[in-house]
C-alpha cells in the first residue's frame, strides 16, 4: 500500500551539524586540501567525497590514530563538495 500523501516514503530530513568533528583548509581549495579529524579514531576510518548533486565521487581508508590527511583536489572541477567522515561532514570549494 502506497501513502498518497508520502509516495516516496520520505519521512523527514536529518540535519547534520556541517564542520563538526572535521575541518577541511584551505577552503576554497585549489590542488590539494587538508582534512584534519577533531576526534582521533582507534580503528581504521572511512573518508567520502560527494560533490554538490550527492553523487559519491571517492572513497579513502584512514589509518587508525591518524589526526589528518592530505587529500589531492587537482582532479576535481571547480565546484562544492562534501567530505563526510563518521558522522561528520564538512563542506569545501574547489576554484
Amino acid at each position: 500500500v502506497t501513502n498518497i500523501n508520502n509516495p516516496c516514503g520520505v519521512n523527514g530530513i536529518r540535519k547534520i551539524p556541517e564542520g563538526k568533528g572535521i575541518s577541511i583548509f584551505p577552503n576554497p581549495v585549489s590542488n590539494m586540501a587538508h582534512i584534519s579529524f577533531s576526534q582521533v579514531s582507534s580503528l581504521p576510518q572511512m573518508i567520502e567525497v560527494f560533490d554538490y548533486t550527492g553523487n559519491k565521487l571517492s572513497e579513502y581508508a584512514i589509518d587508525a590514530n591518524r589526526s589528518g590527511i592530505d587529500l589531492y583536489t587537482g582532479n576535481l572541477p571547480a565546484g562544492v563538495y562534501f567530505v563526510n567522515y563518521g558522522n561528520a561532514v564538512a563542506r569545501f570549494t574547489k576554484f
